[in-house]
């Protein structure tokens, strides 16, 4: 993944430090529209005379761990990683040696720099980066930052995963050097880059081959008449369906044309700047005749499925769908005879957890409420969606795991009682998944601890204790209750010779560490669920407590009691993952995995059986929805055997051998240029200004340092005395950011307090800032800043000097869900106390007091109602006026027109939607765009200096148009409610702007 593509939507509400005069642009796209910004942000640094007009919300990126760097300098890389993981680190750099040899061949290029790759040793502590600025979501991988080089990547429990996404990085920074000695060879000014779909699918396809993901959706594409081919791939642009779709485009050159012609598709990207032209112009057809050709191809592999598979109408039946579901989990509440469906799903921008009531069949849904709603607080600030992350036992107790803080965090909640019973957080376990519960009560689960070893866990509820069942290097998971309670069942990838890197079943004995495979195959197995069918083919704990009940009528309690166990298993041998069957006799398991599931997307994450059905996830027409399967019905999918007597032991990943490593030292920061370009900034005080923006930061982006150079003459003659300098630091590397800088501004300014009056000023003085997050939605910031002033008043021939201390702290919360023009769900709320004294002369001293809430309420999916409530106060000698008007606040009102040094403003407003995506199909070129909102608004509000006069107010409907994620314009037409709200004004008003819905 490149981070200049990384997704808008996310970086939306990443925060940049609070001082005096911030505008109001949190909603700007940071990656994009940061240098912007930073102009901004130190044009209004030294201007106490705006300090409490300009702030802003956002969420915050909380430096959680106090991280001990290391630097492992090798031939070709230096590798930054946390102390805790250096074996992990030593695995990753002989993948990364290894991938250089291969894609320097691969590619016909190398790199004569040493690259820096940074290691996190799970994703919580991959999205404290601060490489990147923004926020990282939960489904990215990894990214290669370009304009230091730099690759960052997680591990995220799996070596083979870790070596994909490291092929993956690297296969972009192959690319862009080779692209660069390209554009160089030609002569160009800019290096040119081929569309994402290419980049992102040669990444994909120098890095691995298509697995069952990839097969899935390339099935469900071909199969559902969504396959976009080259012409209409814009259709899935930036999503996951896209790196796909490009990666099987690819392999259909390999395969019709040979792998060379994929690299000469890249090396003639000089022939035009038309990328469809160059595709055309390398493989000798038009791009029609490819399409053509590249959809019989696909046709050809997945067409003869019809004949082998079931589709989901034909085999299934829909249970739920809606959103994104996952994890479904049947359970009966035995006092009252109800039937449930507890599950994960995203329905409306939260990931959260769900009960839904069915009838006796669990077929029909008769109610829904959410159970627990994440993204909305601390202590369920992150839900991994895609990741098993819900237990639920047969007396009605959830364990569902959420990030909270610096780790994720198992939540035990009663579900029919309704609340929340214990949160438990492992101190050297940061990364949950897969909880199971044992027949006793206790808790397995999968974990990641902070040496980056994914083992088997097990939490003894009655003792309040934590066991580790295994301890290597290997990605063990799906944990679940075996034949006896000393058994456990899961899934890793240690075996080693034909079976190397394939994952299989195994059984761990808990009183001994003692570990057997269960299954021995090439193709992956996974989530293995243990039921016994006699019985009411119940799961873990339930099946311990039919047996258990069958105690009180003088059974004798033996394991042959609970006959015709199963195992229920996933397995990819089709190409897609499946269900498949087990037997079990006594304490053995059969060879033999019968299918049960035909689906030709397969079953996606967790699954849950009872005595007929089994429920899981599954994917049609590119939707995750959950769906009911008859375990009896028969296919016609081969069986896969195992084959127990060519087991070979499992080879050690490899590391980076002792002549390829140079030396391991601590890490010392060194800063480098991120960029330096000219900036252009205009806002009402200070007019349109010109400079020159440095900014210059350690390699893991913690501390940098921002250089300002501008100049205000009007005059030639005042040139040499109208430079304007700023010097500022920011340091981002614990949780506690602060920062500083000194400056030194001088040219024409224009009074607030009077609509024509300027004065040329001078100022000079130093800042410092302060910030603290409780959580990703609520921080407290403090500023201070000492600026010496000297006015010169226009006209009058006067000068007015001050001493001016600024100060202010200010609590700030927000949690809100964003659309495509504005917020839609959550809360904003801003209070804010700041003081300005002139500590020498005494010409200017008051306070400022700033609360401003906001409260969306979501209606529909897309639609919303929208309050605004704020009050701003300004009292003392010389105290300074706010402004108002335009678009983001009195509507009608001329932009700035309105000043007071009171204001009160609040504001209702309806959003709805009109467009979702407009396309425009034009001869040479195809447009296409999203996010085109209506809305009906009503604002009231008055400023005013020492007496109250009027309150003003406005009514009327609008249109929001996003483009591109980077930019809302906005139309306005109303009527002012005017003369103390008296009367309408004649006519109506017609008002364009841009920014983003308060």
């Amino acid at each position: 993944m490149l981070i200049d593509q990384a997704c808008v939507v996310k970086t939306k509400h990443h925060f940049l430090p609070v001082v005096p005069g911030n505008m109001l642009i949190d909603q700007a796209c940071v990656v994009k529209t940061k240098h912007h910004f930073l102009l901004f942000l130190i044009f209004l640094i030294a201007a106490p005379t705006v300090c409490a007009q300009y702030y802003y919300f956002g969420r915050n990126k909380v430096q959680y761990e106090d991280f001990d760097w290391r630097v492992m300098q090798t031939e070709h890389f230096d590798i930054y990683y946390n102390a805790d993981m250096a074996p992990m680190a030593e695995i990753g750099a002989g993948i990364a040696e290894e991938a250089f040899a291969k894609l320097k061949e691969e590619l016909q290029h190398t790199i004569t720099y040493r690259i820096p790759l940074i290691f996190y040793n799970t994703h919580i502590h991959f999205q404290q980066t601060n490489v990147t600025p923004g926020f990282v979501p939960e489904g990215v991988g990894g990214f290669f930052e370009f304009m230091k080089g730099r690759v960052v990547i997680p591990f995220l429990g799996s070596v083979n995963q870790f070596n994909h996404v490291i092929y993956h990085e690297l296969t972009h920074v192959f690319m862009t050097s080779k692209l660069a000695r390209i554009s160089k060879d030609r002569k160009w000014t800019d290096t040119y880059f081929p569309p994402l779909w290419f980049v992102e699918g040669m990444a994909e396809f120098y890095s691995t081959r298509p697995d069952a993901q990839a097969t899935m959706v390339m099935r469900d594409a071909v199969l559902n008449n969504y396959f976009t081919g080259l012409k209409n791939i814009d259709a899935v642009y930036g999503s996951f369906i896209m790196y796909k779709f490009g990666q099987a485009f690819l392999e259909f050159v390999k395969a019709k044309y040979g792998g060379w012609f994929v690299l000469k598709i890249l090396e003639n990207i000089s022939y035009s700047s038309e990328f469809e032209e160059v595709i055309s112009y390398t493989l000798g057809k038009s791009i029609e005749e490819i399409d053509a050709e590249w959809f019989a191809f696909e046709r050809s592999k997945y067409y003869p499925l019809v004949t082998t598979h079931s589709s989901h109408a034909l085999a299934t039946k829909k249970i739920i769908g809606g959103g994104y579901n996952f994890d479904p989990k049947p359970l009966t509440d035995k006092a009252t005879g109800k039937h449930y469906i507890v599950y994960t799903a995203n329905k409306d921008g939260y990931s959260s957890l769900y009960l839904s009531e069915t009838d006796s069949t669990f077929t029909n849904i008769l109610s829904t409420k959410r159970i627990i709603t994440g993204e909305r607080g601390k202590d369920h600030e992150a839900v991994h969606l895609f990741e098993a992350s819900l237990a639920v036992s047969s007396d009605g107790v959830a364990a569902f795991i959420t990030r909270s803080g610096q780790s994720d965090v198992v939540h035990i909640y009663d579900l029919f009682g309704g609340k929340e019973t214990e949160a438990l957080r492992f101190e050297n376990v940061l990364s949950i998944s897969e909880p199971a519960f044992t027949s006793g009560g206790d808790l397995l689960f999968r974990g990641i601890n902070r040496a980056a070893s994914t083992d088997i866990y097990i939490y003894y509820s009655a003792e309040k204790r934590l066991k580790q069942l295994t301890d290597d290097n290997f990605d063990d998971g799906a944990p679940t209750e075996g034949l006896t309670p000393d058994d456990v069942i899961f899934s890793s990838d240690r075996l080693g010779g034909e079976y190397s890197g394939v994952y299989n079943i195994f059984n761990i004995k808990i009183s001994t560490g003692e570990i057997t495979p269960v299954t021995a195959t090439k193709s992956n197995f996974g989530k293995p669920v243990l039921v016994a069918d006699s019985k009411g083919a119940v799961q873990g704990r339930e099946a311990e407590v039919s047996e258990r009940e069958s105690q009180g009528s003088g059974t004798t309690p033996t394991t042959q009691n609970v006959v015709n166990k199963k195992l229920i298993v996933l397995n990819d041998a089709d190409g897609v993952n499946n269900l498949y069957e087990i037997e079990v006799s006594g304490d053995k398991f059969s060879d033999t995995a019968r299918n049960i599931s035909d689906l030709y997307t397969g079953v996606q994450t967790s699954y849950s059986v009872d005595s007929t059905f089994a429920f899981f996830t599954s994917v049609d027409r590119m939707s995750f929805d959950i769906y009911k399967l008859d375990r009896k019905r028969v296919t016609k999918l081969p069986t896969v055997v195992s084959d127990r007597t060519r087991l070979q032991p499992p080879k050690p990943f490899p590391q980076l051998g002792g002549d390829a490593k140079k030396t391991i030292v601590q890490y010392k920061e060194d800063y480098t240029l991120d960029y330096a370009q000219s900036q252009i900034a205009t806002d009402p005080v200070f007019g349109t200004r010109g400079g020159a923006v440095l900014s210059l930061s350690d390699l893991l982006g913690d501390d940098k340092y921002f250089i300002l150079l501008f100049n205000t003459a009007e005059t030639q003659s005042d040139f040499l005395e109208s430079f304007n300098i700023d010097i500022s630091r920011l340091n981002t590397k614990n949780r506690t950011n602060f920062g500083y800088g000194v400056f030194n501004y001088r040219g024409r300014r224009y009074d607030l307090r009077e609509a024509d009056e300027y004065y040329f000023e001078k100022s000079y003085g130093t800042y410092f800032l302060l910030q603290y997050p409780f959580s990703s939605f609520d921080r407290i910031e403090t500023t201070i800043s000492l600026a010496n002033v000297n006015k010169d008043i226009i006209g009058f021939g006067s000068d007015q000097r001050s001493l001016l201390v600024t100060n202010s702290v200010a609590y700030v919360f927000d949690n809100s869900l964003w659309g495509p023009t504005g917020p839609l769900d959550g809360i904003r709320l801003r209070a804010q106390l700041g003081m300005t004294h002139d500590i020498r002369y005494g010409n200017e001293n008051y306070y400022s007091f700033i609360f401003d809430y906001r409260h969306y309420l979501r209606l529909l999916y897309t639609t919303s109602l929208a309050f605004r409530g704020s009050i701003y106060w300004n009292e003392g000698t010389t105290s300074r006026r706010y402004i108002a008007g335009g678009s983001w606040d009195l509507r009608g009102y001329p932009r700035f027109g309105l000043r007071g040094q009171k204001f009160w403003i609040t504001s209702a407003e309806l959003r709805i939607p009109l467009a979702d995506r407009i396309a425009v199909q034009l001869p040479f070129l195809g447009l296409s765009f999203s996010g085109l909102r209506g809305a009906l608004f009503f604002d009231a509000g008055s400023l005013w200096d020492k007496e109250y006069k009027e309150t003003l107010g406005s009514v009327g409907f609008g249109f929001r148009f996003n483009l591109f994620n980077l930019i809302v314009f906005r139309y306005d037409i109303g009527k002012k409610i005017e003369q103390n709200f008296t009367k309408f004004q004649d006519g109506w008003f017609y008002q364009f702007f841009f920014g983003w819905d308060f």
